[in-house]
């Protein structure tokens, strides 16, 4: 399934398991602090990860992967945001926005009783990633997520941008 705008392109990924021989570079590239655990959740799944839910893509350009995205079914009410992510030599040319458009529009058409796409951002990082999610058009409000499988330490807060 590729999706067009902008001559950025999706094409789905396997929820987990055998990925792609070009994913475990692209998450280095893109993600290089986490990029073993980000890799492993792609192949191995986790505790979070409901595979019926899961929507992974990869961002193309000319048919070149440069990024990653994705969603899921965060709860009765929403869709969460995954993944999301351009490797560093694309980055500032608004490939990001292109592709979180195309996301949130399948998230929609998937998900058609949601209201609100969802980011969840760690408080210990919340200076340095909020502005990046602000920009694509979240907001934090207060929110704070509780889900017993998130990472003890930091405070997960919840950032919103309207689905539709």
């Amino acid at each position: 399934m590729n999706h067009r705008s902008h001559a950025v392109q999706l094409a789905s990924l396997p929820s987990m398991g055998t990925q792609p021989a070009y994913i475990e570079g692209l998450i280095r590239q893109i993600w290089p602090h986490r990029a073993e655990e980000i890799y492993s959740l792609f192949v191995n799944g986790g505790s979070d990860i409901d595979a019926a839910t899961d929507h992974p893509f990869v961002v193309t350009l000319d048919g070149e992967p440069i990024g990653i995205t994705g969603f899921y079914k965060y709860d009765g009410r929403d869709v969460g945001l995954c993944w999301h992510g351009i490797i560093p030599a694309h980055r500032g040319k608004g490939l990001s926005r292109a592709a979180f458009a195309q996301v949130r529009a399948l998230a929609a058409d998937t998900y058609q009783t949601a209201t609100d796409i969802i980011e969840l951002i760690p408080s210990d990082k919340e200076q340095d990633l909020s502005p990046y999610f602000r920009n694509l058009g979240f907001a934090h409000h207060g929110e704070v997520a509780t889900f017993d499988y998130l990472p003890k330490g930091p405070e997960w807060r919840v950032y919103r941008a309207p689905l539709v």
